[in-house]
């Protein structure tokens, strides 16, 4: 009987690291920008223009980060080293298709800031993010985002 205990302890624990193991690698894996499939990434706004029926997506230097740990930053990255960060704070997923953006500070529209942006998205594929958003009381807007991909 002490040798099944003993055993049965040596396989528990043995499956027990490996089970441990690989819950602290997937949930390390899931923090990664690059790898991530969902609303998390690091994103890149495009504008859509058509031209003799064709459209084509212009990309703009506007960047967002959405971050597993509920922080977003969005920052411009113009080519001219100038860069700077534009907006940043939290942000809460309340459904399927919305979310709220709790905006600390916004440079670029000093009104946005220390306000929540109500923000209804679509993944319309795992690489295209479209946006619709209203402040309360404020002006809203449609933003079409292209997911950042790692370079093969």
């Amino acid at each position: 009987m002490k040798n099944i205990f003993i055993s049965f302890t040596i396989v528990f624990s043995i499956l027990t690291t490996i089970s441990c193991s690989s819950i602290k690698k997937t949930k390390t894996e899931k923090t990664h920008l690059p790898i991530s499939k969902s609303l998390v990434g690091l994103w890149r706004q495009t504008i859509p223009i058509i031209k003799d029926g064709k459209t084509t997506n212009l990309l703009t230097p506007h960047y967002k980060s959405i971050n597993t740990d509920g922080t977003y930053y969005t920052f411009n990255a113009p080519g001219n080293g100038n860069t700077k960060i534009i907006q940043y704070g939290s942000y809460e997923i309340t459904s399927d298709n919305t979310y709220i953006e709790h905006v600390i500070t916004n440079s670029a529209v000093p009104t946005m800031s220390n306000q929540d942006s109500s923000i209804k998205f679509k993944l319309v594929d795992e690489n295209t993010l479209i946006i619709n958003w209203k402040l309360k009381d404020q002006r809203g807007g449609t933003e079409k985002w292209t997911r950042v991909l790692m370079m093969d």
